[in-house]
């Protein structure tokens, strides 16, 4: 497989994993592993081919060569998909350590060849205000971080929460400047090589393996990302009928007649006004390297603070995480087993199963119940005898079951519901009157006072000495009993 075919490949394939599902079988492979292996393949073929050396600047690079320098990118995109088991904090942590290593190489090559300083070079002096210039100087302290063999580069961000916010506003809206640009620019290319090869977009290398373990060719359906569509379409009809380029690295992708050219001049500004749409597919990598730069910086600031995360995490959570994970995996094997069963200390046994109830020795082989010493005569397996229409068997489970109900110690009701009702009433336990009737009947001291009216009677008189010498009983207690005397501690 040629290398422009198998960076295809990669492309397809890490587009995947990143909307791969998380939740898979155990035995299921990683996707990002088996992206990882295309990439050290990819990135070891090109290193055999020599296509840079260390005083190329970018426009030395012909075309072909712009896309190999996306290697390192994507290699720490998918380190980061890479599914590691939970609670295992030093695989996670070294994923993390070795995608941004990947990012720094990519940062560091990308200012090697000059890819932001050939845009600013030729720009006004208001390009320092321009949003790759800011992109640059975010980028700067990661290069040289890479060339200084450290890893602990930071950003100049400031520390001002209002210049933070309009330092990611001003980054979300250069993104999405380079979205905007990028798709205007492959839309348009996709399309023309598809009218002019009848549709048929195919990558090379991407699709199913043949018989004889050859990689066919499938159509490729265009990304919804441009971060993962590297314009690898396929030659023209006519150069296929001159029988020219058969090999895709022996070529130059520049603008000859090979390369899509977009129409109404080579600089349209994109609708976003920030970033202009490449005029070329050189300008449309260069763009998509320089867009990688820009995903990068984001990534390294999450990665930075996962690993701050993973470096706080205590000894005894990893501990408890890695148990967690065992029972996990025990609870999994038993399922895949078939087993259905609790976790059990002692050795399981089945009632069902034949054999002896006890061994030699006297140990119980099979779990047994403990009946009445009537029934032993169906215990010893003469259920074949009968009495009346019902086996011995079925006599002795229902004497049983009579003799479990009926015992001593049980309580029998002695008397009916109106009986105990009766008896109650007669005891003063239920209580009577109250609603229209008790609302209308007057109270003791309601009596006492029409008793008191009848001036005359000696009824009247009662009534009035009642009532003075209640009065004179309460007079009696509030004079022993001050008001605030008494439990003035809220003691007992």
């Amino acid at each position: 497989m040629s290398l422009t075919s198998l960076l295809a490949s990669i492309a397809v394939k890490a587009a995947g994993v990143e909307s791969a599902p998380s939740a898979q079988g155990p035995d299921a492979p990683d996707p990002a592993l088996v992206v990882l292996q295309d990439i050290r393949r990819a990135s070891q073929l090109a290193d055999s081919l020599s296509l840079y050396s260390d005083n190329d600047g970018l426009d030395d690079l012909p075309t072909s060569t712009l896309r190999p320098l996306l290697l390192h990118s994507v290699w720490a995109e998918v380190e980061t998909r890479v599914r590691t088991k939970p609670g295992d904090v030093d695989a996670r942590r070294t994923c993390l350590q070795s995608a941004k290593s990947h990012y720094l190489t990519y940062i560091k090559t990308l200012f090697d060849l000059g890819v932001f300083s050939s845009s600013s070079s030729s720009s006004s002096s208001s390009s320092q205000q321009s949003p790759l210039h800011l992109l640059a100087s975010l980028l700067r302290p990661y290069a040289t971080s890479a060339s200084s063999s450290s890893s602990s580069g930071s950003t100049s961000m400031p520390t001002n929460p209002h210049q933070r916010r309009e330092l990611k506003v001003a980054l979300f809206k250069l993104e999405r400047s380079f979205k905007s640009a990028l798709d205007e620019y492959r839309h348009a290319a996709r399309e023309k090589a598809g009218l002019q090869a009848g549709a048929k977009l195919s990558v090379p290398g991407a699709g199913a393996t043949s018989a004889g373990g050859n990689s066919t060719e499938t159509v490729a359906q265009e990304p919804d990302e441009a971060q993962w569509d590297w314009l690898v379409l396929p030659k023209r009809a006519k150069r296929n009928e001159r029988g020219e380029g058969s090999d895709d690295e022996d070529e130059d992708e520049d603008e000859g007649s090979d390369a899509f050219v977009m129409p109404g001049g080579s600089k349209a500004a994109s609708s976003s006004g920030s970033i202009e749409t490449p005029h070329s597919l050189r300008a449309y990598l260069v763009l998509l390297l320089r867009y990688h730069a820009l995903l990068a910086l984001n990534n390294l600031g999450f990665i930075d603070d996962e690993l701050n995360l993973l470096a706080n995490i205590p000894a005894s959570a990893q501990r408890d995480a890695a148990e967690r994970q065992a029972r996990e995996e025990a609870e999994a094997e038993r399922r895949m087993g078939g087993g259905n069963d609790d976790f059990r200390v002692e050795t399981r046994f089945d009632a069902a199963a034949p054999g002896p109830l006890m061994d030699d020795k006297g140990k119980p082989l099979r779990p047994f119940t403990i009946t009445s010493g009537q029934g032993g005569a169906a215990g010893s397996g003469s259920g074949s005898a009968s009495s009346g229409n019902l086996p011995i068997r079925e006599l002795n489970e229902r004497q049983r079951i009579r003799d479990g109900v009926f015992r001593p110690h049980e309580r029998l009701p002695t008397m009916s519901i109106d009986e105990y009702l009766a008896e109650e009433q007669r005891r003063g336990n239920v209580l009577t009157g109250g609603g229209a009737e008790g609302a209308a009947k007057a109270t003791p001291r309601e009596e006492r006072s029409l008793r008191a009216e009848m001036d005359g009677t000696r009824e009247g008189r009662e009534a009035q000495d009642e009532e003075r010498e209640e009065k004179i009983e309460w007079d009696r207690f509030t004079e022993q009993n001050k008001r605030g005397a008494g439990n003035t501690m809220n003691r007992g």
